[in-house]
Parts: C-alpha cells; sequence; structure tokens
C-alpha cells in the first residue's frame, strides 16, 4: 500500500470510547525515512517516562493513549529526542485542527509555530479569551530602557474602558509581554474586557513588560533579582507617569506562566511592599522557591497557582511542573498562605492559560 492509500484510510486522532468513562486516543505520523520519531507536547505528558511512538505494520508511527474526557492539547511529532528549532516540531498532517503561535517580529528568525490541537469531548468551552460585544480598553505599546539591566524592551499598557485618570485603579503586572496582548497566546486585554463587563473584576490597568529573546527571558526570569529592581524602581515609577493607579501591594497583581509564573512569586517575596496578589500559570518552581517561602516568615500576600494535569514532563534531574505546583501549594498553605489552586486537564502551553488567567484575576480581585 502506497503513503497516499494508507492517508486515506488512517485517521489521527483516533478517538474511541472506553467502558470507564475514559477515551482512547491514537495519533499516526508518516516518515518511512525515520528511525525514531517522538510525541510532543502534553499529549506528551500522558505517559511521560516515554515520548516514542510505534511503528505499525503498514509502515507509519503511532501511540495510543488512554485519556480523561475533559482534555484539551497541543501536539506535535520529533524526529529529535531533544527538538532545538521551530522545523523540529511536525504538525499532525491528518489533524484538521491547529493553533498557530504567531512568531515575534522584532525577533530575528522567529517563525510561527504550527501545533496540532487535541479537543475532546468533555474539555471546557473556550470563554473569557473569546471577543464579545462590550466595551474595549486601550492598549499602547512603548519603549523602555533599563540602565538596571541594560537593555530596552516593549511595554505594553491597558487602560479600561472609561479610564479616568482621576482614579486609581488596580493594578496588574503581567511579564511576556508580547504574549499576553496576542491573540494567538493570551489575549489579556480581550480577556480584562470581559471581565470588566461581567462585573467578575474591577476595572483595573495594566503594565505588560516584554522579554525580548529566550536568552534574555531565561536569565532574567529565573530569580534574577536585578530583575526586580527593575520592576520596583523603573518599571513602575515609569508607569506611574503613564497611569493611574493605587499603591496598595493588596490590589496589586503580579502575574506570569512558566518562567514568569516563578518570577512572579519571587518578585512578591522579594518586594512585598509592592505586590501582593501573586498569579502563576504552571509556574516553574521545579526551579526553587518553595524552600524559600517555607524559611521566611509569612507575608501579607495571597496567591493563584495552576498547573496542568499533563505537566508531568521531567527536566533532567528536576521534578515535573504538575508535582512542582503541588509542593509549592502545600508550602504555602502549611504557612498559613491564602491559596486558590487549580489544576487543569491539559499540559504546558497558552492555550489553558488564555483562560485561566480570567480564574486568577477573579479569585485575587474578589
Amino acid at each position: 500500500m502506497d503513503t497516499g492509500q494508507a492517508q486515506s484510510i488512517r485517521r489521527s486522532p483516533l478517538v474511541e470510547e472506553l467502558e470507564d468513562g475514559r477515551v482512547r486516543v491514537t495519533v499516526a505520523y508518516c516518515d518511512p525515512d525515520a528511525d525514531e520519531v517522538w510525541v510532543l507536547g502534553g499529549l506528551a505528558g500522558a505517559d511521560p517516562g516515554d515520548r516514542r511512538m510505534r511503528r505499525a505494520a503498514d509502515g507509519w508511527w503511532e501511540r495510543t493513549y488512554d485519556l480523561p474526557r475533559d482534555v484539551r492539547t497541543l501536539y506535535w511529532f520529533t524526529r529529535a529526542q531533544m527538538p532545538e528549532k521551530t522545523s523540529d516540531f511536525l504538525y499532525d498532517r491528518l489533524n484538521p485542527q491547529t493553533f498557530v503561535y504567531a512568531g515575534d517580529p522584532e525577533i530575528p528568525g522567529d517563525e510561527d509555530l504550527t501545533a496540532s490541537l487535541l479537543e475532546l469531548p468533555d474539555a471546557a468551552p473556550l470563554t473569557w479569551s473569546l471577543e464579545r460585544d462590550v466595551a474595549r480598553g486601550v492598549v499602547e505599546e512603548h519603549r523602555l530602557r533599563s540602565e538596571r539591566l541594560a537593555n530596552e524592551r516593549r511595554v505594553y499598557t491597558y487602560a479600561p474602558p472609561g479610564y479616568d485618570d482621576r482614579s486609581e485603579y488596580p493594578l496588574v503586572v503581567v511579564f511576556d509581554g508580547y504574549a499576553y496582548v496576542s491573540d494567538s497566546f493570551v489575549p489579556l486585554p480581550t480577556v480584562l474586557d470581559n471581565l470588566i463587563d461581567a462585573g467578575r473584576i474591577p476595572p483595573v490597568v495594566a503594565v505588560l513588560p516584554d522579554s525580548l529573546d529566550q536568552e534574555t527571558r531565561t536569565r532574567e526570569l529565573v530569580r534574577h533579582e536585578p530583575f526586580v529592581a527593575f520592576l520596583a524602581d523603573e518599571l513602575l515609577p515609569w508607569a506611574r507617569e503613564r497611569l493611574s493607579f493605587v499603591s496598595d501591594p493588596a490590589q496589586t497583581v503580579v502575574a506570569g506562566s512558566s518562567a514568569g509564573g516563578l518570577t512572579a512569586a519571587f518578585a512578591a517575596l522579594s518586594r512585598p511592599d509592592l505586590f501582593g496578589l501573586v498569579l502563576s500559570q504552571s509556574g516553574a518552581f521545579h526551579r526553587g522557591l518553595p524552600e524559600e517561602f517555607a524559611r521566611a516568615e509569612r507575608l501579607p500576600l495571597r496567591f493563584y497557582l495552576d498547573a496542568g494535569r499533563l505537566e508531568t514532563l521531567v527536566f533532567a534531574d528536576l521534578p515535573g511542573l504538575l508535582h512542582s505546583n503541588r509542593h509549592m501549594r502545600d508550602v504555602l498553605i502549611a504557612k498559613g498562605y491564602d491559596v486558590t489552586y487549580r489544576e487543569f486537564a491539559g499540559g504546558h502551553d497558552y492555550l489553558w492559560w488564555r483562560e485561566t488567567i480570567a480564574d486568577g484575576l477573579i479569585a485575587l480581585l474578589r
């Protein structure tokens, strides 16, 4: 049978109902010349100890997982066990459902990345991240030079509908600014517009500093004290010249995902006089902080933490993010902190964070 005939017969993902209420999902990929093919993304987290696909009798590569019915996640295939570039991420060409992460035009060579979407029957619908017929706030892009960090970055600001500079608003600071204003990642302005219109949070202003490139992000968003100094001594004074917001840390949210979630907690630990509300999405706590919070005196902080049930992949000798976030939750609760914790049916991707950021804002700004 040639490849064209096999493709006309095969389906990917193939979803079959199981008697125990779960579903069996089989994905397939055609590459007769490959020696090995691996699964990437949230789907790989269903069996973190073995990401390899199996070669079927017809020469195709395939892999089968038994999953809960509420999973929504992105996945890829790869010929590289440890992919390093965009071309190593291969989407499922039999799957018509895709999700595209747009490349950042300010990063040379940063390309669009197409992922395959697996959305099972009971997956929660997208709500807050979809545009509605509501009044919209104003988003502006700026440039800010940092003496502390010796670099310059984009900083985005958000002002709510009906903004009045004679009023003072709660403040939301979110890292990875480009990703959090982009429709293909987390359209935070849309989320804020919808939450404010629905009365789920009060009108807020937001400041979103960008992370430049991956090398800079890895340095600055992993417990980097100069970055916290930048926030305190440069970003917030700069923002106050452009927006009217309260000086109360109990009404100031610091937020981010992955390394950004780690940095949100680190910033609050370092400067509780500025940041009293921590919103961490799949925080990279395998890189530290539970021990620091355990040793420190309890601070006037409140937390929202979330993690995906498929975030089980280990990093070298470090634990997976799901277990790291459970550990962080347990430490904080043991210290007496007010913690809202949620696990979602997916992996480490913006597909869920675009929705769970709304849950975090509601929990913290109620």
